[in-house]
This record gives C-alpha cells, sequence and structure tokens, in this order.
C-alpha cells in the first residue's frame, strides 16, 4: 500500500501527496517543503536587497531586453489578447479613464501657456 501523506519539513504538518510540487531526486518523487512553504520561502529570498540588484542586473543585459522585447511583441499580435483587449476598452472603466487622462493633459496644457 503506497502512502499518501508526507510530513512537511518546513511547517511540520502532515499533508497529501497533492500538497507538494514533484522533484525527480526524492524517492517518493515530491519536494520535502509543501507548496505553501516553498512559495513564501521563494518569496521572501526574492525580497533581499541582494537579490533585487541581482534580478535588476539580469534585466538590464541587452540580450535579455531583446528576448523580453520579441516575447510581448508576439504575445500582443495573439488574436485571443487583441479580443481580449477590444472587450476591456468598451467597458465604462476604462472610459472612464481615458477621459481622466485626456482631461489631465488639457490641464497639464493649459499651465504651460
Amino acid at each position: 500500500m503506497e502512502n499518501t501523506n508526507k510530513k512537511c519539513t518546513q511547517c511540520g504538518y502532515t499533508k497529501d501527496l497533492e500538497a507538494y510540487y514533484k522533484d525527480a531526486r526524492r524517492k517518493d518523487g515530491k519536494m520535502s517543503m509543501c507548496k505553501q512553504c516553498f512559495k513564501s520561502n521563494l518569496i521572501e529570498r526574492n525580497k533581499t536587497p541582494e537579490k533585487k540588484q541581482k534580478i535588476k542586473a539580469y534585466l538590464e543585459k541587452p540580450e535579455v531586453k531583446k528576448r523580453r522585447y520579441e516575447y510581448n511583441k508576439a504575445y500582443s499580435r495573439l488574436e485571443s489578447v487583441r479580443e481580449k483587449r477590444r472587450v476591456y476598452h468598451r467597458t465604462e472603466h476604462a472610459k472612464a479613464l481615458r477621459k481622466k487622462r485626456r482631461l489631465k493633459k488639457l490641464m497639464n496644457l493649459r499651465e504651460r501657456l
């Protein structure tokens, strides 16, 4: 009979195996930390100043910028994305935002004159 529960090494709770990410290096094929603990650890690690600086430096690399630009360009051309944008721009919320921006732009122009 296969064991369907496992104890998390972080929080100490016994949880169903579905509460753990896959890990091929382990005997049972699951990580030692549950998904919830893993996510919270990941968020905390990414908050450190060193990690933020490392991420910022990575995103400033020309090859990464180019790759992200190409991805975003291709993504924005997808018909499903274009349709979602069309639908959103017809909503009252979007219309109100556009009106607010236009008024703000007019006020800035008047202040300059």
